[in-house]
Parts: C-alpha cells; structure tokens; sequence
C-alpha cells in the first residue's frame, strides 16, 4: 500500500489481524510510528486511524478486513 504525502485512513476496528512492514517513509497511528526497517501487528479488536505526514510504502498483510468507528468511540 502507498501512502502518499499527508494521507489519513479514518478511524476503523480491524476485525481480523493485521500486520504491516514499513518499507519507505513512515506511518503514525494512536500508538505511535513506525519507519522504514519497522514491523508492526494489529490484533483483531483494534481501534485507530493511521496517516502518513511524509508518504510511505507498506506490505499490509490482513484477515477480516476492518469496519469504520465513529471519532470519539471504541
């Protein structure tokens, strides 16, 4: 997946796993970032949006897909 410059996906639950190697740039989410180099999971249940201030490319690999959650809830 490219994210380019100043790219946010919305707030959403992961309702299978997810988990993401960062091969360029860096991406944020409520957890913090993670750069090129980085690997990071997130397990079903998970709540958070994710944005991109520079672009990057990651390998996202998922099962379950995810669902939108409105700002404010969890």
């Amino acid at each position: 997946m490219r994210y380019e410059p100043g790219a946010v996906i919305p707030r959403h639950r992961h309702v299978g796993d997810e988990q993401i190697f960062v091969l360029e740039g860096s991406v944020s989410d409520d957890t913090g970032t993670c750069a090129a180099g980085d690997y990071a999971r997130r397990p079903p249940g998970c709540v958070h949006s994710v944005r991109s201030a520079g672009g990057a490319l990651v390998l996202a690999v998922m099962s379950g897909g995810t669902e939108p959650v409105p700002e404010g809830r969890s």
